[in-house]
């Protein structure tokens, strides 16, 4: 009897450690958005037939252009090449996003690194071995045609078909300044379509402000009438100069038409001041006037 329990638990202890050494890779709920690794092998249904051994890998071609590589179940099924003035791989993250719950994909998003124009974004989605459709951002707007990110801080998706991505101003405005807003997208006939929004939401203000003012409060080189919608018929109140406060959404009005054939944009600012008042802030495109005492501008 004993040699029976001795082997018993021989047998399970054996056991657990086959569990430990062979546990599968991580498997992830349909509506998660989840930042994958480079050269990590990933459990993922892809296309709704069971999971399959997802991993992708970066080549370094030359000093500033990489090749992207997918893999499923160990063989190539895509690859595409990059360049990048910023960073040599190209590729600063890819996430895998669940777009639309109700088909039975998942997409890759593949966030490419770099500076000025060479910060973008293409999406991946996997049918079989042999297809593979790739979706790169429409040129049908210019005003998203800009720098776009798509890391796990930065991308919402609702799982209704459309999703946000991060994009760095899209509307020019010489008094208001450089800033990220989230901007509505679907992916469309191999594009990622952007659309409008009557009020697009700033993100990554904390991130970015401290390392131009020093803290997380913009600061006003001036008073300004405080209003109570971006109609801008009826005044709340005053923001008197030296006002700090939070940029939370921009509303875009009309258009200034520049030297060069570009354009700048009337912008309305929903903020939240330091001492807990919020409204709508004023910001002509162009203007000799100061409203800020230092301007965000970088890239």
């Amino acid at each position: 009897m004993k040699k029976f329990f001795r082997s018993l638990l021989m047998a399970a202890l054996l056991l657990s450690m086959s569990i430990f050494v062979f546990e599968p890779a991580p498997a992830y709920a349909a509506s998660s958005i989840k930042t994958l690794k480079a050269g990590t092998t990933y459990s993922v249904d892809l296309n709704g037939g069971g999971n399959e051994s997802v991993k992708y890998t970066v080549s370094k071609d030359s000093s500033y252009v990489g090749t992207f590589h997918l893999y499923v179940n160990g063989t190539q099924v895509y690859s595409r090449k990059l360049s990048s003035v910023g960073e040599p791989t190209g590729v600063s993250s890819v996430t895998l996003v669940d777009v639309k719950r109700s088909d039975k994909y998942k997409e890759l998003f593949v966030n490419v690194g770099g500076d000025c124009s060479d910060w973008w974004v293409f999406a991946v989605r996997y049918y079989s071995p042999s297809k593979v459709a790739a979706y790169t951002k429409s040129s049908g707007t210019r005003a998203f045609a800009k720098r776009a990110r798509n890391d796990t801080d930065y991308m919402k998706a609702s799982g209704n078909g459309r999703f946000y991505l991060n994009v760095e101003t899209p509307y020019h405005n010489q008094t208001f300044g450089c800033y990220y807003v989230l901007a509505p997208a679907k992916l469309s006939g191999n594009k990622i379509v952007y659309g409008k929004a009557s009020a697009y939401k700033l993100v990554g203000v904390k991130g970015y402000t401290k390392y131009v003012f020093g803290s997380k409060y913009y600061k006003l080189s001036r008073s300004m009438k405080l209003y109570k919608s971006y109609s801008g018929k009826s005044v709340k109140g005053t923001c008197a100069s030296g006002t700090k406060f939070t940029p939370l959404y921009i509303h875009v009005g009309s258009t200034i038409k520049g030297s060069y054939g570009l354009t700048y944009s009337n912008l309305y600012v929903k903020v939240k001041t330091s001492s807990g008042k919020t409204g709508w802030l004023y910001f002509p495109g162009r203007s000799s006037t100061k409203y800020l005492t230092q301007l965000p501008a970088w890239g």
